[in-house]
């Protein structure tokens, strides 16, 4: 009995190691950050495909699926460049796949179709809907150039450009110059080139700029769409530390039997 229980806990363990240079289970939060402090948000778990360099713990590729991941809310708006009342999110995460640029950096697209509606009064009863991507989809949030142009009537017009998702500095520019936001990759507890292990941890970011012509220089709303990944133990990992627990416990037992 013994050593069959020993033979399914090396399986077990087997199982887990080779099944997290394939998968990982993950938990992710999308936030909408430039808005609101603090920003719209949402968390869900689902299960990427990584593929560890040499089968090791740096991270070369994840791909994230989609559909998990979504924002339906409206958040007041008061201050800013533009002159908004509130701002209606409806969108939700496409899948998207990450890989190790020149510089060491995870860079890719994850489109990030919906609408984004600005009111303009109260009540939004007078508002302008904006496409979060366009071309089913090949620009825009979380994907890149050309611009998104949106005719404002009388007030003027927009133009909203997207670009891929980093874990490098993202940069808005602006009139005054630009502002940044950075992501990182890192392994658990901080440690580098280990990323792919559990608890190693993603905060990937796009850059979103809104530029407004209303009648004079340009007014520009800096936006990022902001991505954290951390990944979590799998089933087969959890599976082998249960089978561990029990032949912990059963080898006990046994030794018990035989000092009786």
């Amino acid at each position: 009995m013994l050593p069959r229980v020993i033979a399914l806990f090396a399986s077990l363990l087997a199982l887990a190691g080779a099944a997290r240079a394939e998968t990982q289970v993950f938990q992710a939060t999308f936030s909408f950050v430039g808005l609101v402090d603090p920003p719209p948000s949402d968390t869900a778990i689902g299960v990427a495909t990584v593929n560890s360099s040499g089968g090791g713990s740096h991270l070369a590729t994840i791909q994230l699926p989609g559909d998990l991941l979504s924002l339906h809310t409206t958040v007041a708006v008061t201050g800013g460049t533009l002159p908004l009342t509130a701002v209606k999110i409806d969108l939700m995460l496409d899948a998207g796949t990450f890989a190790v640029d020149g510089a060491g950096e995870l860079t890719g697209v994850l489109p990030v179709p919906g609408v984004a509606r600005l009111c303009v009064l109260l009540d939004c009863q007078l508002g302008f809907d904006v496409p979060l991507t366009a071309n089913a989809p090949t620009r825009g949030v979380g994907i890149g150039p050309p611009d998104i142009d949106v005719p404002l009537g009388a007030f003027g017009s927009l133009a909203l450009l997207g670009a891929p998702w980093g874990t490098g500095p993202a940069m808005v520019s602006t009139p005054a110059g630009g502002t940044a936001l950075t992501g990182f990759a890192h392994g658990p507890l901080s440690g580098t080139s280990s990323t792919a292990e559990p608890q190693g941890e993603l905060l990937m970011v796009t850059p979103v700029r809104v530029g407004a012509m209303l009648g004079g220089p340009e007014q520009v709303l800096p936006l990022w769409g902001v991505l954290q990944v951390k990944l979590l133990p799998e089933p087969e990992a959890s599976a082998a530390l249960v089978a561990g627990a029990a032949f912990l416990a059963l080898l006990g037992a046994h030794r018990s039997r035989r000092r009786a």
